[in-house]
Parts: C-alpha cells; structure tokens; sequence
C-alpha cells in the first residue's frame, strides 16, 4: 500500500481485503468474495467439519488469523462440550504447512478458499477442501484516490464476468462460481 500511495505503481492486485480503513486512503474495487479453508489429505473422511479436529493436530502458517478466528473459538466450543481441543503447530510458510499435511505429521491445515483450491488443483489428487467457512470479506484491487483507475478497473471487472472469464477460472481451480458475485460498484 505505501508503494500505490508513493505513486511507485498504479494499482494492486494481490489478495487484499477490502476494508473501509484502506478505502479512506485509497479507490478498492472488490473482485472476488474470501473465506476460510480446511485442507486435509485427500481421501480421508475423518474431517468434514471443524468439531472433527477435536483432538487432532492441525497446521497453520505462523501469523496467520485463523488461530485466533477459527481455533481459538472453536477450542472454546469444544470445552464447553467437553472434548478435547485442536492442536496448533505453526510453520513459517503456508507451504510448509501442507507438506506437514502431506507426510501425515498433522491432520489439516488452513488457508484461503482460492489459495487452498489452486493448492488442491495442483496436487495430483493428494489435497481435499472438506470445509469452507462463510466469509463477508472480499479481495480488491486498490488504486490511489481521484484516478480515473477504479472507473476502469470497474469496467475491466464486468466485462470479464460478462464473457465468462470468471466462470471459466472458477472451474479451472475447483471454486464455487459465487465467490465471484460481487457488486463492483460497492
């Protein structure tokens, strides 16, 4: 973001929520909704929903929100139902974290719907998305303040849903084609 504010480029377009903070500083144009998802070994039907990890091992990146957004309250409702809570292991990298998935060291891990989809795409049948959460959050392209930037990006948006191209992606990966219905005007 101090790079777009800096004028060093004219936009970004990397996994960025929208939120009314940036917006005050910055034109966000939102692309596509977000959520959370639990990846595990392909194959297995141990884990179809979060009260399944009660007693399992589950590997996250480190600094990520989920230990706070998702285990945190999750082990609260596991307590109070008197089962034993999810293990954290942290890793450095997202990566990382699948490859403790892989070779069985942990039971899941979680990351974003896309980021897990194209991860399970690419994995040769050995990943599996058993669970997504809901999600109000959005990702955005961001653009400085006053530019005619968002006007176009708005319009790029449309035109793409109108030929498909959303469509067409969300195949490719496995993703549910709503999590492109977005309002680009909001």
């Amino acid at each position: 973001m101090p790079t777009l504010g800096a004028g060093r480029c004219d936009m970004i377009v990397s996994g960025i929520y929208i939120n009314d903070k940036r917006r005050e500083t910055y034109d966000g144009v939102s692309y596509m909704k977000s959520a959370t998802a639990m990846v595990t070994k392909a194959g297995s039907d141990a884990i179809k929903v979060p009260e399944d990890l009660s007693g399992k091992v589950i590997a996250l990146e480190a600094g990520a929100y989920y230990k706070q957004e998702r285990i945190e309250p999750l082990n609260k409702v596991l307590a109070a139902k008197g089962q034993a809570p999810v293990e954290v292991q942290e890793y450095p990298t997202q990566q990382a974290a699948y490859q403790q998935v892989l070779v069985g060291r942990v039971d899941a891990t979680m990351t974003e719907e896309a980021e897990g989809a194209y991860r399970a795409s690419r994995s040769d049948g050995t990943l599996q998305l058993p669970y997504i959460w809901a999600s109000d959050f959005t990702y955005g392209i961001y653009s400085r303040r006053g530019d005619s930037d968002a006007a176009q990006i708005k319009a790029g948006l449309k035109t793409l849903k109108e030929q498909g191209f959303f469509t067409g992606i969300a195949k490719k990966y496995g993703l549910d084609p709503a999590l492109f219905d977005v309002d680009y005007d909001r």
